[in-house]
């Protein structure tokens, strides 16, 4: 048994040494373009027509042409991302261009939350923020049309008002112009609630993507080679973008998989205190409505019966501000549990492995799709 536990160890050593020797053959013969980061054995990716990835210095043989987005991560430090323009002709294959990208590219959220964090391979953050805001926007577009239906109403009650014939027609007309009045403010405040919560999403979409986006630092480049510089994370900008936004400050410390967690918990907690608010509000309106009903009745026994049911509406708009009141007190916990985890868990993200001595990534050829491996003890 134990002959042959040896023998194993040794054929196992054989391969990576054969694997480490082809490598470096592999990444030191021959023209290539070259990607690399002052930070050894950062995680490189290149994401356009093909997926390559290794770890730097990343080198790429053969024939590769079109535009690509290269990103350079690793354990303690920020994420590089920007847009490389790769061109073959009858010169080889060349670095055209690069950049963080368009500048119209960084300015796609004025038109709809979440396109340029979607277009820059940042898919899931671009899905959460552009079903959010279609969320806002269908709320904003029912509230609308509630508020068009109110100001027929309305219309109708100030016509019916002066075409009234006697004091009685007169009465019936005034009341139905204060019921219009009242349910257009309703849907008023309803869709300014929409339009606020819309408004917050664009605002946030827009400052992820023109200001917290991540940068592109090029310290040298040539037609064969670009070299990025790694900066190291701070604590001060993980909790930043976690006072903005659950979840971001994770993202920033590289806890991909917790900052998804959080940012659904903190849209979903942001959904339940929108609906609080708007079921409060109509509450109070319906509160209101009643109370128009009560003073326009004609008869002692119609106002009580209408006192009776301002009393329950009176007991529901308190409870609906209880409600309102729990549910702004539960996100505001959450937020800053949100706040002080992405503090505490700096340095040490969740599911990141620390930097070791030993290292592992390979290469793809793009011109006949083979790949070498990178192996290092």
């Amino acid at each position: 048994m134990r002959s042959r536990t040896i023998r194993w160890w040794l054929l196992l050593g054989a391969l990576a040494l054969t694997g480490n020797a082809s490598a470096q053959n592999f990444y030191t013969e021959g023209s290539a373009l070259e990607f690399r980061t002052d930070l050894p054995w950062a995680r490189l990716e290149l994401l356009g027509h093909e997926r390559i990835q290794g770890v730097s210095p990343l080198r790429i043989p053969g024939a590769l042409d079109g535009d690509y987005w290269l990103r350079a991560s690793g354990p303690g430090v920020e994420t590089q991302m920007g847009r490389v323009r790769i061109r073959v002709d009858e010169q080889g294959t060349r670095i055209l261009s690069y950049g963080r990208g368009p500048l119209r590219r960084s300015l796609l959220p004025a038109l709809y939350p979440g396109l340029t964090q979607y277009l820059s391979e940042q898919r899931v953050k671009g899905l959460l923020f552009g079903l959010t805001a279609a969320g806002a926007l269908g709320t904003a577009v029912v509230a609308q049309t509630e508020l068009w239906d109110a100001d027929s109403d309305l219309t109708a009650a100030e016509r019916s008002f002066d075409d009234a014939a006697n004091a009685n027609e007169q009465h019936d007309a005034q009341l139905l112009i204060d019921l219009a009045r009242e349910k257009k403010t309703a849907a008023a405040d309803r869709r300014s609630l929409a339009l606020m919560s819309g408004a917050a999403i664009w605002g946030l979409s827009f400052i992820d993507s023109w200001i917290l986006g991540p940068g592109f630092d090029v310290t040298q480049a040539d037609e064969a080679s670009l070299a990025l510089e790694m900066r190291p994370r701070r604590r001060f900008d993980a909790v930043t973008r976690s006072i903005l936004f659950p979840g971001l400050g994770q993202e920033y410390n590289g806890q991909s998989t917790k900052a998804f967690l959080l940012a659904t918990g903190g849209i979903a907690l942001g959904s339940w205190v929108f609906v609080t608010q708007d079921r409060y509000n109509q509450s109070v309106s319906d509160y209101e409505l009643e109370r128009i009903r009560w003073a326009g009745a004609g008869s002692v026994a119609e106002r009580m019966q209408r006192e009776a049911e301002l009393l329950r509406l009176y007991d529901t708009v308190d409870d609906r501000k209880r409600e309102r009141k729990f549910a702004v007190t539960v996100t505001a916990g959450y937020w800053a549990l949100n706040v002080i985890d992405a503090a505490f868990s700096f340095g040490s993200p969740w599911g990141e492995r620390s930097p070791r001595r030993s290292g592992f990534g390979f290469s793809v050829d793009p011109g006949d799709g083979s790949f070498a491996a990178n192996l290092r003890f």
